[in-house]
């Protein structure tokens, strides 16, 4: 029987996913979305981010150092990347999901209000962020 992640489980796998992101020279922020971006909704919520890259011409490069990164730490049950989406979900063998989307910093864009930026070198993605959600609420 397969042992479902724990709170702490799912914290060491963030703070992984943090460390790799600021590894990659590339990798411009890292931003939670989704219930983990104001307060799990449970104990078995997943996690949900995006990767801001410094160019689209990395995005490719970007998504294969993430899941190679990943598959090299944890048990993957199952992998999908939808390179049109820009998009990669995990869910590992304790039962974890984990969404990771990808674009370039400047066209940085919140489609849910529900975000928090974790790091940005840029200095600008949590801007972009917010300037979008303003935009899409008053159109």
């Amino acid at each position: 029987m397969t042992n479902i992640f724990t709170v702490q489980d799912r914290q060491n796998i963030f703070d992984f996913i943090l460390l790799i992101a600021k590894e990659c020279s590339k990798i411009v922020s890292l931003v939670q979305v989704g219930s983990g971006a104001i307060g799990y909704k449970d104990e078995r919520s997943d996690l949900d981010f995006v990767i801001a890259l410094d160019s689209n011409d990395s995005m490719l490069e970007v998504m294969d150092f993430v899941h190679q990164k990943i598959s090299e730490k944890f048990d993957i049950v199952y992998f999908k990347q939808q390179e049109n989406r820009h998009l990669q979900c995990y869910f590992l063998n304790n039962l974890l999901e984990i969404d990771i989307g990808f674009g370039c910093y400047e066209q940085a864009a919140a489609w849910k209000p529900d975000f928090k930026v974790i790091f940005d070198n840029s200095g600008v993605v949590e801007e972009k962020m917010i300037q979008s959600r303003q935009w899409m609420d008053n159109s």
